[in-house]
Parts: C-alpha cells; sequence; structure tokens
C-alpha cells in the first residue's frame, strides 16, 4: 500500500509544487540563473535554481528546486518543470546512462531506439536513433515540443543540472 501512496505522490508532481500551493502563508522565492544550451533550431534549455521559503504564522520551512525551462527564441513562453533537490542525483546518473547508451548504440544498426528518462514533474530526457541519425533531446513539459539538442550538449545539460545542485548545497 505504501508503494501505491508514493506512485500517488509523483502523479501529483513536485514536493515543491505542493509546497508553494500553500493558502494563508507567505512565500519567499529566490531564483539564480545556472545557465542554458541550445537546441538544433531555435529554443534553449535553460536551469536556474529556486530556494523557496514559506512562512505561516510562526513556522517556516524551506525547499530548493531547479526550474528548466524552454525558451524559444522569441516565440512565446515555453513550458518550464521543477527538479526537487531529492530528484536532482537521480536526474544526473540518468543523464549518464543515456550518454553512455548514446555511446554504445551509436554503431549499431537498429531500426528504431529510444532512450528517455521521465521526471516526476514529467520532463522526458532521451535520444532515439534510427537507421540514418541519432538524436538527443528534451521535452520540458508533456504538452510541450521537443527540444532536439546536439548529443555533444547533452554533457553541458547534465553539467548545468550539477552546476545547480553546487549552488543550492552552498545556499
Amino acid at each position: 500500500m505504501s508503494n501505491l501512496n508514493s506512485l500517488q505522490n509523483y502523479a501529483e508532481g513536485t514536493d515543491v509544487q505542493r509546497f508553494m500551493a500553500q493558502r494563508g502563508a507567505v512565500i519567499v522565492k529566490e531564483m539564480k540563473d545556472i545557465g542554458k544550451i541550445r537546441g538544433v533550431y531555435a529554443s534553449s534549455v535553460k536551469a536556474s535554481t529556486m530556494i523557496i521559503s514559506v512562512s505561516k504564522e510562526s513556522e517556516k520551512d524551506t525547499r530548493y528546486a531547479v526550474k528548466v525551462e524552454r525558451s524559444t527564441g522569441g516565440r512565446g513562453d515555453g513550458g518550464s518543470v521543477l527538479l526537487d533537490f531529492d530528484e536532482l542525483d537521480e536526474v544526473i546518473n540518468a543523464c549518464d546512462f543515456i550518454m553512455s547508451s548514446a555511446v554504445d548504440l551509436s554503431s549499431q544498426q537498429k531500426e528504431y531506439t529510444e532512450v528517455t528518462y521521465l521526471t516526476r514533474d514529467s520532463a522526458l530526457f532521451g535520444f532515439y536513433q534510427n537507421q540514418q541519425i541519432q538524436q538527443s533531446f528534451v521535452r520540458v513539459a508533456p504538452q510541450d515540443e521537443i527540444i532536439p539538442i546536439e548529443t555533444e550538449k547533452f554533457r553541458d545539460l547534465k553539467q548545468l543540472l550539477i552546476n545547480a545542485k553546487e549552488h543550492l548545497l552552498s545556499s
């Protein structure tokens, strides 16, 4: 039964989202841009840290997160997702697995292969490979467009997440 409850929590989004949804409380958000990487086309992926403090009556609590968003290059706002601090190691490890899988599969002839990781807030990281190409991508929200990125830049994406984690640890 407890496994079912934890799965339901994942389906409801991140801890930070639930934390910020409190009513009757003062919410303070501190944000810092960490960096961005350009996609293959006009879109890019941007990472920033968030430190959220909530004061309600005499109690104060703080949560930490990384916001990942799609910048559209002037074509309107892109989507965004939050990664809880306790989720960062898992996402960084998934990036390592995705990158090593891309290297391992690059010399193999496959009709179609896809390797992906889905976060609690439904960001999708991964790559696909068919007989012609191997393409890494990020989708920051379920209703959002996929952002194709060069496979080499997937390392840069992972580094953004590492830099964000280090900033939060030093705050």
